[in-house]
């Protein structure tokens, strides 16, 4: 939650500090801070590594890519050999007859071979952000669509399923059923469709250039080319698949309907001094495959760290990171068994609630629970169905970490809007005051950024970010009253740099976090 990057100077970090967004800097005036490299100093990274530092998973030795993250984030249960992709809905123009028709098959087999396809123009990666009303309807009809053959009709070892779910905007989660282990008659057994995640992507990552085809990253002599060649058949397999389904599925011909509506109004007002705001509306033709990795394994945050964590986080990115390394997202299983009410209206963009992620937390830590919460166990533990494990995870707070994530600074960032920024600034510090005021004392809170997006760069760059870390202490006098403050009054990167922690990495936060809680040596 920084206000840009160290080039926009002490001065005016100073001035937007004090007068704009005061309340980011609650946690930096009662405890100690410093500068962060959120992977290593003099590297950029996505939020996705970012994070995965952060919670202490160097990403050298844990991290697989992105898709298993969006899957499990959006949802989706993945088996062990399922790889997982973060997909987006986009549109395609394609400059023949039929997409994926009966091509020569010279042509065919030279378009296979290349890098990318040649006639298949990517005109949007991303279909439409305001995708909120038909995402979900398409997911749920696409879901469980089966591959039995690739683009040639040669059948698979055996016919493959895709698992989709809704992420956010045009995004989602996508997965293809990994092996699956057949008996024969005799007793005998054999592993069929075995899968890879060392594969590249189909999405091109800019607009308008080529759709790109799926090759294997590892080369023929390693033991896992066989299965990425595979791999490489199946998805692009289930993007035709998805795109001939995708081609005839009401909700695409409801938006032709809407996008010839607009021509003809456009055709009749021509030469008119009218002008017509209604804009035409991407054709969803296309699901791009990118990120592709199984989930795999990581040692699970309570043996980490000895904390029993929940993430907040509408993100599906980074809460299915926060599922990877062992952090939960049920708020409270009396409560909101499901785990879909705890956050309704934290979104992850710029219309985000973001006080009920605040009312999350403290319900979670069990510190200030709704009025409902009493009766809601009561019932929950009166139910005959109930286990003795379950009861426990009602009776006790099970959370003594809680992460809560909000996106939409880094998103201003990127669409270089420093009026957004400044208001999620502001609204982020409403409810870091909010939060910093509900907790007890002897709470430990911090606050950091995951990495620094500057408005001039709109996008992410390699600078350290600023951390602020502070325990609740009492007016009172005793131990409490003697936790450390470092002077620092102002959250940004020019600010910190005089603080007590000095400069470390990410995986270093939540140990020096605990050492700053238990009051002992921190530095």
């Amino acid at each position: 939650m920084l206000v840009d990057s160290a080039a926009a100077g002490a001065a005016l970090c100073e001035t937007v500090n004090e007068h704009v967004t005061p309340g980011i800097n609650v946690v930096t005036r009662h405890g100690v801070s410093g500068l962060m490299d959120p992977y290593m100093a003099g590297k950029s990274c996505g939020s996705d590594t970012a994070h995965l530092s952060i919670f202490g998973y160097p990403p050298t030795t844990y991290y697989r890519g992105r898709g298993a993250y969006e899957a499990l984030g959006a949802g989706l249960e993945l088996e062990d050999e399922d790889v997982a992709f973060k997909g987006n809905f986009a549109t395609f123009a394609d400059r023949t007859e039929e997409l994926w028709g009966d091509e020569d098959p010279a042509l065919e087999a030279k378009a296979v071979l290349s890098t990318s396809s040649a006639h298949q123009y990517v005109t949007h990666r991303r279909c439409d952000r305001d995708f909120a009303a038909e995402g979900p309807v398409l997911c749920n009809d696409l879901n469980g669509t089966t591959v039995a053959t690739d683009l040639h009709g040669i059948p698979f070892e055996y016919p493959h399923t895709i698992k989709m779910l809704y992420a956010t905007e045009h995004r989602c989660g996508v997965a293809l059923s990994g092996a699956r282990r057949v008996v024969r008659a005799d007793g005998s057994s054999e592993v069929l469709g075995m899968l890879s995640d060392k594969i590249t992507g189909t999405d091109p990552l800019m607009d308008g250039q080529l759709l790109l085809h799926c090759k294997p990253t590892v080369g023929e002599g390693h033991p896992e080319y066989a299965a990425a060649a595979y791999t490489c058949r199946l998805v692009e397999a289930a993007s035709a698949v998805l795109t001939r389904r995708l081609k005839a599925h009401p909700v695409n011909e409801a938006r032709r309907q809407h996008n010839r509506a607009v021509a003809a109004r456009l055709a009749d007002e021509a030469g008119t001094s009218g002008s017509n705001t209604v804009a035409r509306k991407n054709v969803a033709n296309l699901v791009l495959f990118r990120g592709a990795a199984k989930k795999g394994w990581v040692p699970t945050f309570v043996v980490r760290h000895g904390l029993h964590g929940l993430i907040l986080a509408p993100t599906c990115i980074i809460k299915g990171l926060g599922i990877c390394c062992g952090l939960r997202g049920e708020v409270c299983h009396a409560c909101d068994p499901t785990g879909q009410e705890s956050l309704r209206g934290a979104t992850g963009d710029y219309h985000s609630d973001l006080m009920v992620k605040v009312r999350a937390a403290l319900h979670a830590l069990r510190i200030e629970c709704p009025l409902s919460h009493e009766a809601a166990v009561t019932a929950a533990l009166q139910s005959t169905a109930m286990t003795t494990q379950q009861a426990s995870r009602i009776i006790d707070p099970q959370y003594n970490f809680v992460v809560i994530h909000v996106k939409g600074v880094d998103n201003a960032g990127h669409d270089r809007n420093l009026k957004l920024k400044l208001e999620m600034l502001r609204r982020s510090g409403l409810a870091m005051e909010a939060l910093w005021s509900a907790l007890p004392a002897g709470a430990t809170m911090a606050v950091i950024a995951d990495h620094s997006t500057p408005l001039g760069l709109g996008d992410h760059c390699c600078e350290p970010v600023p951390v602020s870390v502070a325990v609740k202490r009492t007016t009172s006098d005793g131990v409490l009253s003697a936790f450390p403050i470092d002077g620092v009054e102002y959250y940004s990167e020019m600010m910190v740099t005089s603080g007590a922690l000095g400069r470390f990495r990410g995986d270093e936060l939540i140990p020096l976090m605990k050492r700053v809680h238990h009051h002992y040596h921190y530095v």
